[in-house]
């Protein structure tokens, strides 16, 4: 009879499972418990707690630790400059005490392979336990020790400079950052990286860093970038030998035309973030040959705009995106000016934008947040919608203008885009009228709210919408599967029906509208009774209503609209039970004529 311990014939992958799914009580340094127990038991348990002990780090702390005692030495210090706080944490530093040797990395070697991921955000405990002047160490690593460090790292996540920290010890503060690509290994698939932005260093510090992934991370898919104080700048063409990258993330940092070029070659590259910035882009030296048939499989796009010249720096970088399968665009220009004199040519500026964007036929998204971008109350806004009725298969329209004027946003507009757009699902129309808080106003009242001391806009008025109920009947037919809604309403402007015996909506089946988030941000309202009778009617599904001021009165609104809900059930069991059938709208076009009477 064999004296063999049942669990160690189990095959190790269903070890590690076993291990897995233990309590994981921790230590005050947050290591788990049972994995620190295993992990000195016999060989065969420990091998397995220890592959997952080491398998994600919060810092390189504990593998520094492996390195024998003759060689560096780690030692704990107050900061003279903290003595005086109530909680004083000492300072851990390593020294270095003589040449290292090549046996002197077999530990630390050993241990290294184990390594799968780095992430300080896994382990808070841990990762507060930085080590300043670790740079001694990292040093040595770099030129001594194995290569490459971490053969088996996937995921990695780090800040090159320690100054980023607020705890930062003062005789710390000008050291020499800590490379990221000492910790780049050959399966490295994801990066999350802070580099430095040290006036000396950070323009070399990324040209190296376009050298080195390609030759020691091939495999990367994924690459972030993360600033900290001054932004860093990425540079280089030859990012564009990461073949197999298909996510960056660069919205903080400035990106260069050369590195731009680079990424813009990668032939599998889906999803793009990148920060135009004026002082860098140097778009203008590059050849024009050279910004043919870029970015071919992009999905999605987010572009922050920071230039005096927005829309030609714009325009020029969207000519370069040669992708037949683009869905999502989001453009922020939130420090951009339009170049040109905003109360002549924003207008123009918009109608430009949206004929470049609407070349794009597979989107599906469209996000702008453009300031003064719609500061003009001008038909020219129209042709710009009216560009992007060619994009069919759009299902999300979003557009912020942050401007106090309202953009022409009308009923006939919004007849035009659910003809245009039918599959919308969420439309949003923001930077809109910002009216003055106020008690709801019936159709007729110009009464001025002596509580509260504003008067309701006239209608005629620059702030007042030009949107009516009317354009929200257009929408609810035309775009069935419309979730959520945000456009300014004058709910005091009821509709002119051709056929009043008709309901103006379905009223049964799937054609039914589907909204069920409003937001009605610089609306006027009306009485709320009768807003509740109409959005009952025409939104059937609503779960809430949002406003950015006069919240009591449209919770009240909904009160009511529940109410209505409850009223209008009660007539389909009705018509049912006397087998009577609902009419159906007549199938028209034509908009309200209430905008054009005003």
């Amino acid at each position: 009879m064999s004296d063999t311990a049942p669990i160690l014939l189990l095959p190790r992958d269903l070890t590690l499972t076993i291990y897995r799914h233990l309590q994981l009580e921790r230590t005050n340094t947050g290591w788990p418990k049972a994995w620190l127990s295993l992990a000195l038991t016999c060989s065969f348990l420990s091998e397995s707690a220890l592959d997952l002990l080491w398998n994600m780090l919060p810092s390189l702390w504990p593998l520094f630790c492996t390195l024998p005692a003759d060689l560096c030495e780690r030692i704990s210090t107050v900061d003279a400059d903290r003595k005086s706080w109530s909680i004083i944490k000492p300072i851990e530093q390593f020294r270095l005490l003589r040449e290292p040797k090549k046996e002197d990395f077999t530990r630390l070697r050993t241990y290294a392979r184990r390594i799968v991921r780095i992430d300080p955000r896994k382990n808070y405990a841990l990762a507060g336990a930085k080590i300043w002047g670790a740079d001694v160490v990292w040093d040595m690593l770099r030129r001594h020790g194995p290569k490459p460090l971490l053969p088996n790292i996937v995921y990695l996540a780090h800040v090159e400079d320690l100054k980023m920290f607020d705890d930062c010890p003062s005789k710390f503060s000008d050291i020499q950052y800590l490379r990221a690509d000492l910790l780049f290994g050959p399966k490295l698939e994801k990066a999350e990286l802070c580099l430095t932005a040290h006036r000396q260093t950070s323009t070399d510090r990324s040209r190296d860093l376009a050298e080195t992934l390609p030759v020691i991370s091939s495999r990367l898919k994924e690459l972030h970038f993360y600033p900290y104080g001054s932004s860093a700048t990425i540079r280089g063409v030859q990012f564009r030998e990461l073949s197999h990258l298909t996510h960056v993330t660069a919205d903080c940092v400035k990106v260069a035309a050369d590195a731009l070029l680079g990424l813009g070659s990668l032939p599998h590259l889906r999803n793009l973030t990148i920060l135009l910035e004026e002082t860098v882009y140097e778009w203008h030296i590059v050849p024009p040959e050279a910004q043919i048939g870029l970015f071919p499989s992009l999905i999605q796009l987010r572009l922050i705009v920071e230039f005096n010249d927005f829309p030609e720096i714009c325009y020029s970088f969207l000519k370069t995106v040669s992708s037949s399968t683009l869905e999502e665009v989001s453009i922020r220009a939130h420090r951009a000016s339009l170049g040109r004199s905003p109360q002549e040519n924003s207008s123009i500026v918009f109608v430009e934008l949206c004929h470049t964007l609407a070349s794009f036929i597979t989107l599906r998204k469209l996000d702008l947040s453009v300031p003064s971008l719609l500061p003009l109350h001008t038909p020219d806004t129209f042709h710009g919608f009216s560009a992007l009725s060619a994009l069919h298969n759009l299902q999300e329209l979003s557009i912020q203008s942050g401007t106090r004027s309202g953009m022409l946003v009308d009923d006939i507009l919004l007849v035009e885009v659910a003809s245009a757009c039918p599959r919308l699902r969420s439309l949003r129309l923001r930077g809109t009228p910002h009216v003055k808080s106020h008690k709801p106003l019936s159709c007729d009242s110009e009464e001025k709210d002596e509580e509260e001391g504003h008067t309701a806009p006239e209608r005629r008025a620059p702030e007042t919408p030009s949107a009516t109920v009317a354009g929200l009947i257009s929408l609810a037919r035309g775009c069935p599967e419309l979730d959520e809604l945000e456009v300014p309403i004058d709910f005091r402007v009821a509709p002119v029906l051709d056929t009043p015996e008709v309901p103006p909506v379905l009223l049964v089946g799937s054609r039914m509208c589907q909204v069920t988030r409003l937001w009605v941000g610089g609306s006027v309202p009306a009485e709320s009774v009768k807003m509740a009778s109409f959005l009952s009617l025409v939104f059937p599904f609503l779960e809430e209503i949002k406003s950015d001021s006069m919240q009591l009165l449209w919770d009240e609104v909904y009160q009511n609209y529940e109410w209505f809900l409850a009223v209008r059930a009660q007539e389909r069991q009705w018509a049912d039970a006397g087998g009577r059938s609902f009419k159906v709208p007549l199938d028209t076009s034509e908009c309200s004529r209430q905008y054009n009477e005003r």
